[in-house]
């Protein structure tokens, strides 16, 4: 296999391809259906999960491919390999139904049981957030130079912003919101609350379990990690990318000095 530096031009221009795709259907008419409760589908999500696969056959042939709107019989044998792409074609498939511009392209490359390389792709605002460990974290605007990400320094919970969801919500995020003590900032998309966290323009993210599956995080992950922030589950335990694909405890990501009384909160909220 190429190495995570190799490998990342290619699927940096495979996450923007996909991202222009998605933005042309996001201007026209698509088919919506329901895979459960508040968990819509796309005939676009579909389309964009197989051209994602098609492609990445390609560029990583011995990589097991772990993709949202791939089979679940396909996902659980790919899961087994050493190496592994988890791929959420539209991460915010609800915001892109709603016709809200916060949606992502995620592509999030695991050896063994570790994230290596992320990308979180913006396709509205034509930015895309980057990391291969070891590298340190990106953002790249169109037209602009790569900019280093870094965390937020703030500790202070009375200054500090968690990204709240606007369609997950749940009296168990409000309580461990409340303990916690910070202010809320709206944002959709797994992927982009992470971003806003990397970049420093948020402090917190609380999603209470189950919250999400593996491919909502594993780009994540190295994107955080590089920027200086933390991401676990809600028990403040790393995620097994080889074992499951349901986030079962939640998620919790920060830019590292609030991790502890995250995990505390929502503990706190659990008991309530």
């Amino acid at each position: 296999m190429s190495s995570p530096q190799e490998l990342l031009p290619h699927l940096l221009r495979l996450a923007e391809e996909a991202g222009a795709r998605v933005a042309k259907a996001f201007a026209g008419d698509f088919v919506v259906e329901w895979k459960g409760p508040r968990d819509p589908v796309t005939e676009v999500d579909r389309a964009m999960n197989e051209f994602l696969c098609a492609e990445l056959a390609k560029l990583v042939p011995h990589a097991g491919l772990v993709a949202e709107e791939s089979d679940a019989a396909v996902n659980a044998i790919a899961q087994a390999r050493e190496v592994l792409v988890f791929v959420d074609p539209i991460d915010g498939t609800q915001e892109f139904v709603d016709r809200r511009p916060e949606f992502g392209v995620l592509l999030g490359l695991v050896v063994g049981n570790e994230p290596v390389l992320g990308i979180i792709h913006e396709p509205m605002a034509h930015t895309t957030y980057y990391a291969v460990k070891g590298e340190g974290a990106y953002r790249m605007r169109s037209g602009c130079a790569p900019e280093r990400l870094r965390v937020s320094s703030r500790s202070d919970v009375h200054e500090c912003f968690a990204v709240v969801t606007r369609t997950h919500g749940s009296d168990r995020l409000e309580s461990a919101l409340a303990h916690l003590g910070v202010q809320k900032k709206p944002c959709g998309s797994a992927g982009l609350k992470a971003a806003r966290i990397a970049e420093g323009s948020a402090d917190v993210w609380i999603s209470p379990g189950p919250a999400g599956m593996r491919w909502d995080v594993a780009p994540c992950d190295v994107i955080l990690a590089e920027a200086g922030g933390v991401l676990t589950d809600g028990l403040g335990h790393r995620f097994d990318y080889r074992n499951g694909l349901k986030n079962e405890a939640g998620i919790l990501a920060s830019n590292g000095l609030l991790h502890e009384r995250a995990v505390a909160s929502l503990a706190h909220a659990e008991r309530a």
